[in-house]
């Protein structure tokens, strides 16, 4: 019986969450002609990370069916320079504070993988980038109650639409920025805005930084 290769795993994921070849190949940042040449040439090792990262998947599991005479290729992530990772943490904030300090969290999801060149090709700096979690349901459907957001909290800048981490009176929340008759608003996708209406982005709110990557197991 032949086993399943990488990319067969890794395209059977895909179809779980119900993502085409383009999809795959937008959050691989590659085009889909090279989802096809990996189909009849196979993936090659040295992006089993990136793959894996994608589906929030490991190595392991990407590989841990291979035919017997496949001698896999393991990447050391730890202080690889080619795929560095960002950390999911805590933000620590205080009401009326800018600054922020961070938590970083040990639990079973670990950290996030990023290539270098897609880092640098998008001018973010891996020090500056964060992961948290979503914790309620007010950016739905963008973003779902569980989901994991980067956060770049190199850019702080306001740009009308974008998606931001907020300080908000020492909380943390994730919302959509909104310029409205001369005045910033922190406005949620939820249209529920009985629940979730939008707040005046005052004195009391400081931007952490611009979400710049979201992981979800929804669509």
């Amino acid at each position: 019986m032949k086993l399943p290769l990488p990319i067969d795993i890794a395209l059977a994921w895909a179809k779980e969450r119900h993502w085409d070849q383009s999809e795959l190949a937008r959050r691989l940042n590659v085009s889909p002609a090279v989802i096809t040449n990996w189909k009849t040439r196979g993936l090659p090792p040295e992006r089993w990370p990136e793959v894996a990262a994608v589906f929030e998947r490991s190595v392991d599991e990407l590989i841990s069916v291979q035919p017997a005479k496949t001698a896999p290729v393991r990447v050391d992530l730890k202080d690889n320079p080619e795929f560095p990772v960002v950390r999911r943490v805590r933000f620590k904030l205080s009401a009326g504070a800018s600054g922020f300090g961070v938590e970083y969290l040990q639990d079973d999801d670990g950290p996030i993988v990023f290539r270098a060149d897609w880092l640098k090709a998008r001018g973010f700096k891996v020090q500056k980038l964060f992961a948290v979690r979503i914790a309620n349901r007010s950016m739905e459907p963008t973003l779902w109650d569980g989901d994991t957001v980067v956060v770049n909290t190199d850019d702080t800048e306001p740009r009308d639409g974008d998606v931001y981490a907020f300080n908000f009176e020492g909380e943390l929340v994730v919302k959509r920025l909104v310029r409205d008759a001369g005045q910033w608003w922190l406005v949620s996708d939820n249209q529920d805005q009985r629940r979730f209406p939008r707040k005046a982005a005052d004195e009391h709110c400081h931007i952490i930084g611009r979400i710049v990557h979201p992981q979800s197991e929804r669509l």
